[in-house]
């Protein structure tokens, strides 16, 4: 009988323990955390150290730095050094490849500096494409050409700069970037550039904010110089160019109505803005002048305007080449025995738009000089008869393009495009001087008024 008792009490005991050892491990499972996966450690690269300062300077190229890459290397300082709150250092990368980059790891290449990690970024890049990449601890920004460069920076400044890491706070802003960051783009001007602007042609990647409005010269030199500054300047600067002429006040009218541009205040004692203080006054953002034959009849002007957009100069004659070179410009380009055989033989001539031409009368006088320019469209007026041959001048262009001209009593009534799908759109003659201006500001029914036949 004992036994039986004891056998009982030790069945029970078990029971007991097995009982407490299951309450242990479900509390323990209840209670506790799963066992932790091993930790994510944050690799981004922080634009800031721990002590708040900025780890990163901006470097950009020493030797022929262009003016618009400076310029837009010191936007990028400024957006830095606002979103931060810090100082931002900025300094060239004194031509050389490696010199300081065991001494300062931690830079921002823009352009085509002399860094290996440039370098090696640009050798795949062609057109006008350009790329963002982390290399190492450097980000290198830069494109095929000038122009790429600064749409990668501002492409920089929207995408990374733009976005504060979630534990930013306005006490402490962090800004953070992956090591595998990488985006590769092409610059090209929009074609919808808001809800409010729609249009089927390419328009100002700035829209203007503040115009300077300058009378149309009497020299026809200084016309064409002011209208290619007036095309660049709608690439660069949110501060444009409007020529005043009796056709086209009503446009300046409709931009000023709608408040959202200023016009800016005479300047000095002259009282007006003059070809000479708006070449001062643009300098910083031209890399030159190209040099055209003083015979605008000649294809040499028609030459320099199809250059102008890709080697980001003006174009002046023998006339007005001394208002260049007092506003410091150099000569970039002859062109004055060049006519179009030569153009269309060039490395240029296949860098130029493949999706718009413009048509002008050279015998009437330049018109769409200023959007040529801004949008890098072929330029040229063909003054044969031969109807073949005048399509077969604008061949290049691909299906869907657009053919802009001005109106004439035969040259586009009676030929056709259709068999290259190019629509030819006569311009209204009244906004002739300030298409690449009016491109950025109109909404999608002023095409109707643009143009009447469309």
């Amino acid at each position: 009988m004992n036994i039986l008792k004891h056998k009982k009490a030790r069945r029970v005991l078990a029971s007991v323990l097995f009982c407490m050892a299951l309450l242990l491990t479900l509390g323990g499972l209840l209670g506790c955390k799963t066992p932790s996966e091993p930790p994510v450690y944050d690799t981004r690269l922080n634009f800031l150290s721990d002590s708040g300062v900025s780890i990163y300077r901006i470097v950009y190229p020493k030797e022929n730095c262009p003016a618009t890459v400076l310029a837009v290397a010191e936007e990028l300082q400024s957006s830095m050094q606002e979103a931060l709150g810090v100082d931002v250092a900025m300094t060239d990368d004194h031509g050389t490849a490696n010199a300081t980059d065991q001494i300062q790891p931690y830079e921002i290449l823009i352009g085509e500096t002399a860094r290996t990690a440039t370098q090696n970024a640009m050798a795949d890049l062609k057109g006008d494409e350009y790329v963002i990449r982390v290399d190492g601890h450097k980000i290198v920004i830069v494109g095929a050409t000038n122009r790429a460069t600064c749409a990668a920076v501002r492409y920089f400044m929207k995408d990374v700069i733009g976005r504060k890491d979630e534990m930013s706070t306005p006490d402490h802003p962090q800004i953070k970037i992956d090591q595998n960051y990488l985006y590769q783009g092409e610059y090209a001007l929009p074609l919808h550039l808001s809800d409010e602007v729609q249009t089927t042609l390419p328009i100002a990647p700035y829209r203007a904010t503040l115009l300077h409005t300058v009378a149309l010269p009497q020299s026809a030199c200084d016309q064409l110089t002011l209208a290619t500054l007036q095309g660049l300047s709608t690439l660069y600067s949110s501060e444009q160019i409007f020529v005043l002429s009796q056709d086209s006040e009503a446009g300046l009218s409709a931009i000023v109505e709608k408040g959202e541009v200023t016009l800016s205040d005479k300047n000095d004692s002259e009282q007006t803005w003059t070809l000479a203080h708006l070449l001062n006054h643009y300098a910083e953002l031209l890399d030159g002048y190209i040099l055209c034959s003083s015979d605008l009849k000649s294809e040499s002007a028609e030459v320099a305007i199809n250059l102008a957009h890709q080697l980001n100069a003006v174009v002046v004659t023998p006339d007005n080449e001394g208002l260049a070179q007092a506003a410091g410009l150099s000569m970039v380009l002859d062109v004055r025995d060049k006519d179009d055989t030569w153009l269309r033989a060039s490395e240029y001539f296949a860098k130029l738009s493949r999706t718009l031409a413009i048509e002008p009368s050279v015998a009437q006088g330049f018109s769409l000089v200023d959007y040529a320019v801004m949008t890098g469209c072929y330029y040229y007026d063909y003054r044969a008869d031969d109807e073949y041959m005048h399509v077969q001048t604008f061949r290049h262009l691909e299906k869907g393009s657009y053919l802009l001209a001005m109106p004439s009593d035969h040259k586009h009534n009676t030929i056709t495009f259709d068999a290259l799908g190019v629509t030819v759109l006569e311009m209204n003659t009244a906004y002739r001087e300030n298409l690449s201006v009016i491109s950025g500001k109109l909404p999608a029914e002023w095409e109707t008024t643009l143009f009447p036949q469309k």
